[in-house]
């Protein structure tokens, strides 16, 4: 039902193991309303701009060789 964008990126840092839990016992119905919840949950959440600029541009020097990318340059 999500976790998508997880597992993709585990995939990508060669993980072959996610921590995950496993929530097959809703019905249709249920699984929509999980995913209506979690989706206003993440709306609901705001940044901190300030905090994730500092996450962004730390990342670059922290991630191994062939994994990286650019952010861009602060000033």
């Amino acid at each position: 039902m999500q976790g998508h964008g997880r597992v993709e990126a585990a995939r990508q840092l060669g993980m072959t193991q996610v921590p995950c839990l496993c929530i097959d016992h809703l019905d249709d119905a249920q699984k929509r309303a999980y995913v209506l919840a979690d989706n206003r949950i993440a709306l609901n959440a705001g940044w901190d701009y300030t905090i994730s600029g500092d996450v962004l541009y730390s990342l670059p020097a922290e991630l191994p060789p062939g994994r990286r990318f650019v952010v861009g340059t602060r000033e």
